[in-house]
């Protein structure tokens, strides 16, 4: 029973996604995104959370989108423990999360606004100022209504990352030639005075 259950709710969930014969609700839904760096590791995580939902939400699905060359996405957590993320794709970023079906009928355990959604884990490839998006993302609200959301975007600054070790040496030479340049000339009118 439990497992007919189950299989009626995905089916009913998937129905609602993918636009089949599906009404859009006019629902105001806008979601805000935060970024940690993982202290003593390579990682950061992108936390992504709904700023406003006019309704209470029982399904997302979305993409994630980032430079492949400066980050590794390595993992989507729920925000919720009564959130399951069902599907993840580490490859195109593309994500569903849903509420588990034993607290499908309790409302308080629904997605609303403040409520953080899911945590994007990275691994950090190089330290490179770059950016993450989510897009693509649709909402089902409690009243079964589907609504697409703008995408959101955060730029991801590494403190260390203004002055590279090849900066670094460059400035450093450039200093002791202008400093060697000093002293020879110098030296240069020294013995032209006397």
């Amino acid at each position: 029973m439990r497992l007919i259950k189950k299989i009626f709710f995905i089916v009913i969930f998937l129905f609602l996604l993918f636009n089949l014969n599906l009404v859009y609700a006019q629902g105001s839904y806008k979601l805000n995104m935060e970024v940690n760096e993982l202290e003593g590791k390579d990682e950061i995580v992108v936390e992504i959370k709904f700023k406003e939902a006019s309704e209470k939400i029982l399904g997302m699905q979305g993409e994630i989108t980032y430079d492949k060359d400066i980050l590794e996405l390595e993992e989507i957590k729920s925000g919720k423990e009564a959130w399951n993320v069902t599907a993840f794709n580490k490859e195109n970023g593309i994500f569903m999360i849903e509420i588990n079906d034993d607290e499908f009928f309790n409302q308080d355990k629904y997605f609303g606004a403040e409520d953080k959604v899911l945590d994007a884990i990275f691994k950090i490839k190089k330290r490179e100022n770059t950016e993450v998006k989510i897009s693509g993302v649709k909402v089902v609200n409690s009243q079964f209504e589907t609504t697409n959301i703008d995408e959101e975007n955060i730029n991801i600054n590494f403190e260390n990352n203004s002055f590279s070790p090849t900066i670094l040496l460059v400035f450093g030479l450039i200093i002791v030639i202008l400093v060697l340049t000093i002293i020879i000339l110098k030296k240069k009118n020294n013995k032209h005075r006397q």
